[in-house]
């Protein structure tokens, strides 16, 4: 019979005597320095932007550890009454030679224990996020990628108080044998529209991302 042992101890695998089944435990990955999760709100965003305007940013610029994007999610609600519904799109983006952060909205607060998914980790090393407060972030110095990562199609409707966009993923870690999105030194992910908006009213957008930060990660 095959026995299957640690090769550091003794220590031999477990096999369940009632479902036959090997016991096994997931734990955080190895090299973790610590897991985050945040949720932030925009402003009311003047519906008449322009196609490919950034409402939300993040940059990781460590050198020597690197971030790993698990999730991120949106949701969009009419603010402010649009006369003529259009149809419309939010699409997250990879910019690389990420040299200057985005600039203007509202910056997410990732100082001591925000963010953390447990008060042990170390503080989030993430160097700027934001998100649109009511126009469109001003544009940092970064190549984004010509395909996206993630995106959604949808329709505003005109009704203040309308849910244009219930809670979407457009980013999910998928499988464990899935290769997940990994952020290096100089790089981050923009979350832009990707049709112009109705020539009247508002609407805010909703962003829930999480992350891991590691010392390193596998090639």
């Amino acid at each position: 019979m095959a026995v299957i042992r640690s090769g550091v101890t003794t220590d031999e695998l477990t096999v369940d005597p009632t479902a036959k089944a090997a016991r096994t435990t997931a734990y955080a990955l190895s090299g973790s320095l610590g897991e985050y999760l945040a949720s932030v709100q925009s402003g009311a965003i003047v519906a008449t932007l322009g196609s490919g305007s950034p409402l939300f940013s993040l940059r990781w610029t460590s050198a020597i550890n690197v971030l790993l994007l698990r999730t991120l999610s949106v949701s969009v609600v009419i603010s402010g009454a649009i006369t003529t519904a259009v149809d419309c799109g939010l699409e997250v983006v990879l910019a690389r030679t990420f040299s200057a952060s985005d600039s203007g909205g509202t910056a997410l607060t990732l100082t001591g224990n925000n963010a953390k998914k447990r008060t042990s980790y170390a503080t989030s090393l993430v160097a700027d996020a934001r998100i649109a407060s009511t126009a469109a972030l001003t544009v940092g110095t970064r190549t984004l990628d010509s395909q996206g990562l993630g995106a959604v199609l949808f329709g505003t409707g005109t009704a203040v108080g309308t849910t244009a966009l219930p809670l979407t993923d457009l980013i999910t870690s998928g499988s464990p044998d899935e290769q997940p999105i990994i952020l290096a030194a100089n790089e981050g992910v923009i979350l832009r529209n990707t049709a112009a908006g109705p020539a009247t009213g508002t609407f805010r957008v909703g962003v829930v991302l999480s992350w891991a930060e590691l010392a390193s990660y596998p090639a």
